[in-house]
């Protein structure tokens, strides 16, 4: 009776966990409304479609890029058995099996909501992933082993056959710690300028005078 009364009325975090994981266990999570065709874009436009929560794809003519990849019904721990977490309210529009190759994978920072180990891990290893300081050795549980860190202001280059993407960090107002562990990380929005046109990924960012 105790711990029934203390996981109804407790505003301690792990009793709101629990109540929001059982609410989640009754709710179904519905199907996308739209879902884009990738085959059908032309690698002469930007092309950008959104897949779910931080996750969008981009043909940035005829570069493939994928922001924050999450593809599961929830996002969390992994305990083995299955995934223990907040449950999404709405099926990612495509499916990883549905993704064209990945050129580029940007990772704005650590959370479990964007850096989603069982996606990561079933993403092609030839992709090249830029994500935020502090946060590479986090890739280790991933396939993708070609990334570098960028902290806010730093750059580089991905070049294939389609041409070069310049891609550049940029300040957003956010934090990046990853639970459990306190230790400070990264939180990057990312800059691509390719072709005359630039594109900006703010990812989870409240509103901020830096984007001037």
């Amino acid at each position: 009776m105790g711990a029934t009364w203390w996981v109804t009325t407790s505003r301690q975090r792990a009793a709101r966990l629990l109540r929001r994981l059982a609410a989640d266990a009754r709710r179904s999570v519905l199907p996308a409304p739209a879902k884009p065709n990738p085959n059908a874009w032309s690698d002469n436009q930007i092309t950008v479609s959104w897949l779910g929560h931080s996750t969008a794809l981009i043909n940035f003519y005829g570069i493939r890029i994928l922001t924050d990849p999450v593809f599961g019904a929830r996002c969390g721990v992994s305990l083995g058995l299955g995934v223990v977490g907040p449950k999404r309210y709405i099926a990612p529009a495509l499916s990883l099996k549905e993704l064209p190759p990945i050129d580029v994978v940007l990772l704005s920072h650590g959370h479990m909501d964007h850096l989603d180990f069982p996606s990561l891990r079933r993403l092609p290893r030839t992709a090249f992933a830029a994500t935020a300081k502090a946060t590479g050795d986090l890739l280790n549980e991933s396939r993708l082993k070609n990334f570098q860190e960028l902290a806010w202001g730093e750059a580089t280059t991905f070049q294939n056959s389609k041409g070069k993407l310049e891609l550049k960090a940029c300040e957003v107002k956010h934090w990046g710690e990853r639970w459990p562990s306190k230790l400070p990380r990264g939180y990057n929005g990312y800059v691509l300028r390719r072709e005359g046109k630039a594109l900006l990924v703010g990812s989870d960012t409240a509103e901020t005078p830096m984007f001037r």
